[in-house]
């Protein structure tokens, strides 16, 4: 993350009024920022696949993490992941606080209480919500967005929009032309790459 937002800075004139701006914001977040690091590298040593510009929050991953990958510019908060069998989260997804990813359960027919593993995939631009529980062996379309508190427990097809606990598809759908990133939202994000001469000329408008 720190050479990320490094190397996609805003340039401001040093100097300038915005320069001295944008660097005291810079430093007021830079602790996030560092935990954030920190986070993934930790991480990465157990063997989680997470892109350079992903935002992990306080996020609580057990399990075998060589299993974990996360893609690029996708955001994660105060998530809980069971990583006993795969989970991709793919490019620009957004996990919110509280969310839970499950990828192991027990078979209840079995006499022994038999324990089984289902991957989970959480394809591009989907949006999981505060609270919201993935069940084992679910894949969550391109886009999609589950409601605060839904229960998933089957796929979610594209685009489809579902609240509810069992989870239900709603008539509304998500546009298709997705084109925005999770991270940039974040205020220490902001501070870093947000041009905010682009406000200025704005608000002059």
């Amino acid at each position: 993350m720190i050479c990320f937002l490094w190397q996609n800075r805003v340039r401001y004139a040093p100097g300038s009024r915005l320069w001295w701006r944008a660097w005291a914001k810079r430093i007021l977040t830079s602790y996030t920022i560092a935990r954030v690091e920190l986070r993934a590298v930790a991480f990465r040593r157990r063997g989680a696949r997470i892109d350079r510009s992903a935002f992990l929050s306080n996020v609580d991953a057990q399990g075998n993490l060589t299993q974990l990958s996360i893609g690029e510019l996708s955001f994660l908060g105060r998530a809980s992941i069971q990583v006993h069998g795969s989970v991709q989260i793919g490019a620009r997804v957004c996990i919110n606080d509280g969310v839970q990813i499950f990828t192991a359960t027990h078979l209840v027919a079995s006499s022994d209480w038999q324990p089984v593993t289902r991957s989970v995939v959480i394809e591009d631009f989907a949006w999981v919500a505060s609270r919201a529980v993935i069940l084992p062996g679910v894949r969550i379309g391109r886009g999609a967005v589950v409601g605060a508190g839904a229960v998933v427990g089957k796929d979610i097809p594209p685009g489809a929009v579902v609240i509810g606990n069992p989870c239900i598809i709603k008539e509304q759908k998500r546009t298709q032309r997705l084109d925005y990133s999770p991270i940039s939202f974040v205020a220490g994000v902001k501070a870093w790459i947000y041009d905010e001469t682009d406000l200025s000329k704005e608000s002059k408008c």
